[in-house]
């Protein structure tokens, strides 16, 4: 079997040995690296161009998040898996972002971040079990600030339909269909339609 080539970031120096000895014992597992700082885990990437980066959100000179979004436009094959204390909304919001593709908290098991890990390489996402309900309820809540005809709007502006296709296709008014758009944007405080897609896609409104 093809090795996983990982790269593990964390300014504790205790974790992060922690870490790479625990991984280094899976026979499909290679640590080609380990990094501090998010500038250094962008160098060493670089060079290694490893598989997947598995590293801690907080870590000075640049933080996990500033690092993954550098390192996803620099190699755009890497998966990064955010390693978090962290169970606040403000940081477990980034397991939605395109350029994440885990989140695991340090309180997990050995057993969750090999199976973050091998999900991760398929090319799956993986949200520590700790935060899928709230994440979900959090997509349940937002689905439900939509009245039917919302969504049925809302479905057609991702199809890229303009406000007239929509009043045509639902046989309303043009003025009806805008007033509904607007309310959409509104409760999902966005400005542009492109917003709008993005955010419905993102956090599958639709």
């Amino acid at each position: 079997m093809e090795k996983i080539r990982i790269v593990l970031a964390d300014d504790h120096s205790l974790v992060l040995q922690g870490l790479e000895t625990m991984l280094a014992n899976e026979e499909y597992i290679e640590i080609v690296g380990t990094a501090n700082n998010g500038e250094q885990v962008i160098e060493v990437c670089i060079k290694e161009k490893p598989d997947i980066v598995i590293m801690d959100i907080s870590m000075p000179v640049k933080n996990g998040i500033e690092a993954a979004q550098i390192l996803t436009r620099k190699l755009n094959k890497i998966k990064i898996i955010l390693l978090s204390m962290h169970k606040e909304d403000k940081f477990v919001k980034y397991i939605k972002e395109p350029f994440i593709s885990g989140y695991i908290l340090k309180d997990n098991t050995f057993e969750d971040l090999i199976y973050a890990v091998r999900s991760v390489y398929r090319g799956g996402k993986f949200v520590s079990p700790a935060l899928a309900e709230t994440i979900m309820a959090e997509s349940k809540e937002q689905k439900n600030l939509l009245t039917k005809r919302e969504k049925d709007v809302l479905r057609l502006i991702v199809k890229g339909l303009s406000v007239k296709e929509i009043a045509k296709s639902l046989i309303i008014s043009v003025k009806t269909a805008e007033t509904h758009k607007s309310r959409i944007m509104k409760k999902f405080n966005v400005t542009k339609s492109t917003e709008l897609v993005q955010k419905a896609l993102k956090e599958n409104l639709i």
